[in-house]
Formats: C-alpha cells, structure tokens, sequence
C-alpha cells in the first residue's frame, strides 16, 4: 500500500508558528487551528487561521497536527483539546519541539561545541507537557537552558535569571540542579509586578504582559524548596543592587523582553561572567539569527558588539 504523505495542520497562531513559516514557507502548512475566535478568518504569514471544528472535515490518517503553543499552559490547553478529539500524541499529533528537533539539534551543537543530551529533552518536554507551575520558555529553549546549565557546572560562578514570572523555568532548572547535586546559588530577579514603563523600542502591546495576576508569596514559597536559591525583588537595573558586587555568574538567563532592561542587563552582567560561562536571551519576536540565543563572553568585546 502506498504511504500517504500526512499533510501539517498547526494549532496554535502564536510568534513560534510565524518564525516556521518564515524560513520554511507558508506552503508548509495547509492551515492553522486557533480557539481564539479573534484569531480565526485571518492568517499567519499568509496560513489561514480556522476553528477547531476544521479537524472534523479532516481523514485522520493524512494530516499530522503540530502543536505551535509557546507556553507550558497553552501546550498543555492545546494537547488537551486535541486529546478530546481522540487525537493520540506522536501518531496523529505532536508537539512542535518533537516536530522540528531534526533541525534544531545540529544548530544548538554547534553553539554548545558537542552533541546535546536526549534526555535533557524528555525532562524539559515532560515538564511543560504536565507542570502547573506556568513556564514560559519552550520545550526547545529550555531543553538549552538544560544543556547550558550542566555544561557549566564546573566554572565556579553563581546561575542567575532576570525575568522570572511564576519561576516555572527557576523551578525546572533548580530540580535538575538538585538532581546533579549542583549547589551553585541560583539568583532570581523580577519585578513580580509585571513589566515597567515601555520605551519606544518596545511593542505597546506588551504593557499588560505578565501582570501580577498571582500572589508573590506563592512564587517565592516556592523557591524556598530550594537552599540554594535567592530572590531578588524589583524593576531592573535598581534591582542590580541586592547582589553582591564582588558575585560572579556562570550562566546568566535574560528573559526581560523588553529592550531597555535586556541592555541593563547585558552591561551590568557581562564583565562578570566568568571564563567558560555563557549568557542565554530570550525574545518574543522572531530571530534574525540562524542559531539560539546564547553567547560566550569575549573580553575584547562590549555586550552590544557580542
């Protein structure tokens, strides 16, 4: 019998699914499924956007759905929809970090200089398919953070995060730690009162982003599962100033989003990353770049010509 080439669905219009279409083509994807119904009747990067009711129209065994979601709470609300529908994971659905590991893993290597861990994969899939602590970091992303974190664990330098939300990232990365027996100190540093003021570099749709929709004392309880684990409450760059100033970091995981507080961070922790520690940045906006966010500090360079 003649193999039927599956055609993709996506599910999921988010930032993730125009970053695919972009270095692959609209023609990759017959159509995109969206719950939102502001979402639907428009497109994405030239892909329609449709209901989930589409999927009723379709023979299951020509079509693979790809779960787009970015957020742990919206890959999880996604595989649970397409779990109702009777839709099985890794025959007739998957999850986008599955779909375009091929591609990914040789590109993330190469940023790293050696292969990367398979199961460092599953822990990190596995974490934001079941979790309800919300990461707001991919499968992928936080699959390299995973990496990046053991592949320093022996420059003596403290792990810090700047920009942490409910530390749904914080918690998976300390766990692997616990784990490894990794007692490095982990700073974290947010606001948790959402973001601050905007400058023009930054999109006005962000202003509600991450607004503290959740209580403090939730977040930082759960950080003192973990001895090793500090938190440092407040707007970058005021924030800077309860950490010691003599501190030095073996990985330091930017995830401010917005522009002014990313350039606060890269001037104040660069210098200060030890040799052999590395630095990961992390964006809404699709990358112009052809690799993952990390970067090795060079002492001849400033942050911004890095």
């Amino acid at each position: 019998m003649r193999r039927v080439q599956r055609r993709i669905i996506a599910w999921g219009a988010s930032p993730l699914l125009e970053l695919y279409l972009r270095f692959s083509g609209s023609e990759a994807v017959s159509y995109c499924i969206d719950s939102a119904e502001g979402r639907q009747g428009s497109a994405v990067h030239g892909v329609k956007v449709r209901p989930p009711c589409a999927l009723d129209e379709e023979n299951r065994e020509e079509i693979l759905v790809v779960n787009f979601a970015m957020s742990s709470s919206a890959l999880q609300s996604i595989q649970e929809a397409l779990s109702t529908r009777g839709f099985t994971l890794g025959i007739d659905c998957v999850d986008c970090a599955t779909f375009l590991m091929d591609a990914f893993k040789p590109r993330a290597a190469r940023v790293l200089g050696r292969p990367l861990d398979p199961r460092l994969f599953t822990y990190a899939r596995s974490a934001n398919m079941t979790s309800n602590v919300p990461i707001e970091t991919t499968v992928l992303g936080n699959w390299l953070l995973l990496e990046a974190l053991r592949s320093t664990a022996s420059v003596p330098g403290a792990v810090v995060e700047i920009g942490a939300y409910q530390c749904g990232n914080s918690c998976l990365l300390l766990n692997a730690m616990t784990l490894w027996g990794d007692a490095r100190r982990y700073y974290v540093l947010d606001s948790f009162e959402g973001f601050g003021p905007l400058s023009e570099r930054d999109p006005a749709e962000r202003a509600l982003d991450y607004a503290c929709d959740y209580g403090k004392m939730h977040v930082f309880n759960r950080l003192r599962l973990f001895d090793q684990a500090r938190v440092a409450p407040g707007f970058v760059p005021g924030s800077f100033a309860q950490l010691d100033h003599a501190e030095r970091f073996s990985l330091v995981f930017v995830d401010c989003d917005l522009y002014q507080p990313t350039l606060d961070c890269c001037q104040w922790f660069w210098d200060r990353i030890l040799p052999g520690g590395c630095s990961s940045f992390t964006t809404t906006s699709p990358p112009r770049g052809d690799g993952p966010g990390f970067a090795r500090p060079h002492r001849s360079s400033s942050p911004l010509e890095a």
